[in-house]
């Protein structure tokens, strides 16, 4: 597992978003396997979420979701599900 994406995780459980999110650009410029990309990505998308960064919560769930396409797997889950509370929130707001 990339060693980025799992300072980030421990950055993320000490609350420092800011620092978090610096390691998992680098982590998403380093790694070339699909599988640890998505699960780079719902990570940021949970975080950009939390940070109410919607438009970058939404991108790196259309990244998950793109490559996801033909198989079913946690981060899929995690993507629909936070597209759906953002729809919802958008619709509130309306």
């Amino acid at each position: 597992m990339n060693a980025n994406f799992m300072k980030a995780i421990y950055l993320l459980d000490k609350d420092r978003t800011e620092e978090a999110e610096i390691c998992l650009k680098k982590a998403i410029e380093q790694t070339t396997n699909t599988m640890e990309l998505i699960q780079i990505y719902a990570c940021s998308a949970e975080l950009f979420y939390q940070l109410g960064r919607t438009k970058d919560a939404l991108a790196s769930i259309e990244y998950i979701l793109q490559n996801t396409q033909n198989y079913e797997c946690p981060e899929k889950d995690t993507a629909l599900e936070l597209k759906k509370s953002i729809e919802d929130e958008t619709e509130k707001t309306k």
